[in-house]
């Protein structure tokens, strides 16, 4: 930050920041290594975007697959995956343990932002990409995703209570909220 009389040199200067869980964080500012000073300030769970563009309502809605993964390094890590969507959010299953029984999405539960990739009805295509932030669910939410999720499972061996149960042991339930710009 710029002093008013230019004597100050901006050192440091950290973007992107992503904090792991919400709350009240403190930010400290040091000359010569004292704190000169300090400021609280809030961070809060980041709330999905109100409407999402047509083409990217429309490619979540008419598509069964979407690929999920992550970037890091200039690399791209995704993979295709089945999931639910709904108010603005997109839930997916991901096993912890890569096997034949689930799909395991590259980035769960560790990466701090999640690529999306969406695509064109009946055709091997992209349609949009974007980033999203993800959270894993827990408690009642995990049990309401599970209910959305089990619905949209094509190949499910057995009933419905059986696929549940069966991810409650072994996957996590992924809620990606959209990072689109407003």
């Amino acid at each position: 930050m710029r002093g008013a009389m230019e004597l100050t040199v901006e050192l440091d200067h950290v973007g992107n920041a992503v904090f792991d869980e919400s709350g009240t964080y403190v930010a400290s500012f040091m000359l010569d290594d004292q704190i000169v000073g300090e400021i609280d300030f809030p961070v809060f769970v980041q709330t999905s975007a109100e409407k999402l563009s047509k083409e990217t309502e429309e490619g979540l809605k008419k598509s069964d697959v979407i690929w999920v993964g992550y970037e890091r390094g200039g690399r791209r890590r995704t993979a295709p995956v089945w999931f639910a969507y709904k108010n603005g959010k997109i839930y997916v299953v991901s096993q912890r343990e890569v096997g034949p029984e689930e799909q395991t999405v590259p980035g769960v539960p560790d990466a701090q932002e999640m690529l999306v990739i969406t695509r064109r009805k009946g055709r091997d295509t992209s349609l949009e990409e974007f980033t999203a932030a993800q959270r894993v669910l827990e408690g009642a939410e995990w049990e309401e995703a599970a209910k959305w999720l089990v619905d949209k499972r094509k190949s499910r061996a057995g009933a419905p209570a059986e696929s549940i149960q069966r991810w409650r042991g072994s996957a996590d339930i992924i809620e990606l909220t959209p990072n689109l710009p407003s």
